[in-house]
């Protein structure tokens, strides 16, 4: 198989990697670590996501067009594993972004408390 032809099948689902609780646990604090710092934009702060979730062989295709105004997005990595962002724009101009690997009901839990703290 050449290099050409690993890329393809790799984009094109190859074996999903598998994120036990140790991979989870080192995955979170990493991006905890790493988005204390400011952020410039969305895509900025999606790139540091995407570059640690890369040190352990996981797949995160990069987003466009995200909203300057902040957002809330979780997304299925592998298995029972999902990816929670919360990002939004902070007074002196920059981005504070969260990002955590949880299980679906954890997602389900975070999306809910954050839609009662905007009806109040």
């Amino acid at each position: 198989m050449n290099f050409k032809e690993f890329i393809t099948e790799s984009m094109d689902g190859g074996d999903e990697v598998s994120i036990d609780s140790v991979t989870q646990g080192k995955l979170n604090l990493m991006l905890m670590v790493e988005l204390t710092q400011p952020v410039l934009t969305p895509e900025s702060g999606i790139a540091k996501i995407r570059k640690i979730l890369y040190l352990e062989g996981i797949a995160f295709e990069s987003l466009y067009d995200l909203n300057t105004e902040g957002e809330e997005l979780a997304t299925h990595l592998s298995g029972d594993s999902f990816l929670y962002i919360l990002y939004y724009p902070t007074d002196d101009g920059y981005y504070d972004f969260y990002a955590e690997i949880m299980d679906e009901s954890a997602v389900e839990q975070a999306m809910s408390e954050l839609e009662g703290e905007d009806e109040s």
